[in-house]
């Protein structure tokens, strides 16, 4: 199997939702998300991010990461509804 990747901006919200936890359980997180790779965003990401923003009333942040799933024909595993609108998209709401 693959081994799991996320978005920079996902890795971004993740250390800025982390930054007050105790350090012990800080470090666990970290340890925990550089198991992950970062998925890069390329021309074909910014012309499909184009294409959503057409379509969706979105936050750029939520419509980037959809267009780096959407490219990589990946399934987005989130716990944000807003996804959920994206039909293009392949994704898991949990």
């Amino acid at each position: 199997p693959e081994r799991p990747a996320i978005t920079f901006i996902s890795y971004f919200e993740f250390l800025y939702g982390i930054r007050k936890k105790d350090i012990r359980n800080k470090e666990k997180a970290i340890s925990f998300i550089e198991e992950f790779s970062i998925i890069q965003t390329t021309k074909t990401t910014a012309g499909i991010l184009v294409w959503l923003k057409e379509k969706y009333e979105l936050p750029l942040a939520d419509l980037l990461i959809a267009s780096q799933a959407i490219e990589n024909q990946s399934v987005l595993i989130t716990k944000d509804n807003d996804f959920d609108k994206i039909r293009e998209l392949n994704k898991i709401i949990i």
